[in-house]
């Protein structure tokens, strides 16, 4: 099981996520970086563990504003082994810079879909990454795209907003009913992560990977830890 760490942009710096309520986030503050610059703390994640990949939420991009594509850019730019997954709303555009093929993963949540915008999820298909969210058990974005499988990408990330930086264990029950109805598929754990049971009951469960933030950067996840997953699953 793979583990990815998160980082949410919003106004060019990396802010800390707390059960998405976007309003009152704040600068991230970690031990790994001196500042909440996304250069800054990205370099702290490869210092503690050098994630193969790293998933960025463009907050500005997502609430409707200006996306923050020179920052996207300069991160692929300093950074060209990391794979950057990235959920920056709609319209599904690169960078100005993409860096090498491949390392650009695009994020398409379904928050950010409506039914008249669902032919993107069709046109990416291959080539993205689909994330499925929800706030408060309630699903977001149109319902169908929850049901109909055949238009999911390989990797979906189940996304629980309520759980985001919360502290307070992930959503296995989620995470279990969609691994027995969607066997075709890797689903990705998202919200809630604290400690290495919470990973273990996770890769348990048979998720393919989990994102995480807040238990890195409050250390309560060593390098040691993160290390073994990931190289668990670079051997398989």
């Amino acid at each position: 099981m793979q583990i990815i760490p998160v980082i949410d942009l919003m106004g060019g710096q990396v802010v800390q996520a707390y059960r998405g309520q976007r309003q009152h986030y704040a600068p991230l503050r970690s031990p790994l970086s001196p500042d909440a610059g996304p250069v800054s703390v990205v370099s702290g994640l490869m210092r503690l563990a050098a994630f193969a990949t790293v998933y960025v939420a463009d907050l500005d991009a997502i609430l409707g504003s200006a996306p923050q594509s020179a920052i996207i850019a300069e991160l692929l730019q300093r950074f060209p082994d990391t794979v950057f997954w990235v959920d920056a709303g709609l319209p599904l555009e690169p960078p100005v810079r993409t860096g090498r093929p491949g390392q650009w993963v695009p994020v398409l949540g379904s928050e950010s879909l409506t039914e008249a915008t669902l032919g993107e999820l069709a046109r990416w298909q291959a080539d993205c990454v689909l994330s499925l969210d929800f706030r408060d058990d309630q699903p977001l974005g149109p319902g169908r795209i929850f049901r109909e499988a055949d238009r999911w990408p390989r990797d979906v990330i189940l996304m629980t907003l309520g759980r985001v930086g919360s502290l307070e264990g992930p959503d296995l029950g989620r995470l279990e009913s969609h691994v027995r109805r969607y066997p075709g598929h890797r689903l990705i754990a998202a919200g809630g992560v604290r400690h290495v049971a919470d990973l273990e009951s996770l890769q348990q469960a048979g998720a393919a990977a989990v994102l995480v933030a807040s238990a890195i950067h409050r250390q309560w996840l060593d390098a040691a830890v993160i290390r073994r997953f990931n190289a668990e699953t670079v051997s398989r």
